[in-house]
């Protein structure tokens, strides 16, 4: 990613997480929830690690810190089994994790998925007129996606439609102020035919073209998320999950 990309991406790991930027990814933090994070009114955890080894952990004040020997240990302290370990002595539940990736270039340069003749194009959609989507998904995949979060006077939504029914759809939710977090999802009887990535090319690109950045969370078990995301030229930049 350009430079500035980098450095707007980094201040809001940096503001979320409580952590001055010269700590961001060096070595092992454990603090509280910053009172200007995001996350100053979560009652949960956050633990989040970069590919270099950097590990930084965001609590509730007056929470218990995790031992020094899970912390300590390069391996162990990022693998999420330690943590559902940890979570299950401290009676909370693991949310996650999820791959959060970056992505500042214009997507739609990259190779199209391979598509059935006659595909249907990406249009604008209501939101609100989603529901035979979110029945035939299921309210695992559709939380996941970001929908169950869409706010249908101010977020954008894209879709693709087939006799008038919603086979794919892609959202754009804010991210650090701006419509930049992309989330997708494609009926069951129509996956496997490219239209995730066509949904979610059109909403990344609208993204990087109208705000200069579009995000991509999914969770690190989503194998054909994260392979749309990299298709689409998206970069992985640290795995995040959650006690609660």
């Amino acid at each position: 990613m350009r430079e500035r990309s980098v450095r707007s991406v980094e201040r809001w790991w940096s503001r979320v997480l409580g952590v001055p930027d010269d700590e961001l990814w060096c070595g092992t933090t454990v603090r509280p929830h910053s009172p200007t994070s995001p996350l100053s009114v979560y009652g949960g955890w956050w633990v989040v690690w970069s590919a270099g080894g950097g590990l930084h952990v965001s609590l509730p004040p007056g929470a218990q810190e995790p031992e020094d020997d899970l912390l300590d240990d390069a391996r162990r302290r990022t693998e999420p089994s330690a943590w559902r370990t940890l979570a299950r002595e401290r009676r909370l539940r693991v949310v996650g994790p999820s791959v959060h990736a970056y992505l500042d270039h214009d997507p739609t340069g990259a190779p199209p998925a391979p598509l059935a003749a006659g595909s249907p194009e990406v249009r604008r959609w209501d939101p609100r007129d989603l529901t035979d989507l979110r029945d035939r998904v299921g309210p695992g995949a559709w939380g996941e996606s970001g929908f169950r979060d869409v706010d249908p006077l101010t977020d954008h939504c894209f879709a693709v439609v087939v006799a008038g029914t919603v086979v794919a759809a892609a959202n754009l939710t804010p991210f650090d102020g701006a419509p930049r977090d992309v989330g997708v999802l494609v009926a069951p009887s129509w996956r496997g035919q490219g239209l995730g990535a066509r949904v979610g090319r059109h909403a990344a690109a609208y993204a990087v073209r109208h705000h200069g950045l579009a995000r991509w969370r999914a969770r690190s078990d989503n194998r054909a998320s994260l392979a749309v995301a990299e298709g689409l030229g998206f970069e992985p930049w640290c795995t995040q999950l959650a006690l609660r």
